[in-house]
């Protein structure tokens, strides 16, 4: 990915395990809730992890998209400019001809 674009954090990697997270701190700190508390802090668990996925499943179809679209393929070409920001700009700018100077699509 570029520079700009957003990149994976290792602490995502326990989410994505589908397991809950292990460790001492986890598993000290589960003693100390009520039977409630553990529920509807393992259900916050999966939602994440259902949005961890889906999140992930965007960005792939966006770097697909990237890779195939030729204007994506230009701006990458970029440094700091990855999948995201590309398909951003081109989203953003249907028709970059109608900024005649770079300073006009700077001052937009």
């Amino acid at each position: 990915m570029g520079a700009w674009d957003v990149t994976a954090r290792p602490w995502r990697t326990s989410i994505n395990s589908k397991s809950p997270p292990k460790g001492r701190y986890v598993q000290a700190e589960k003693d100390k809730l009520t039977p409630l508390s553990q529920e509807m802090f393992w259900q916050l668990v999966e939602e994440f992890a259902a949005w961890e996925e889906q999140r992930a499943y965007y960005q792939e179809k966006r770097e697909a998209l990237a890779a195939t679209h030729p204007e994506c393929q230009r701006l990458m070409t970029i440094p700091g400019i990855g999948p995201l920001s590309a398909t951003a700009l081109v989203a953003a700018v249907s028709d970059a001809s109608a900024f005649k100077p770079g300073r006009q699509f700077t001052a937009w």
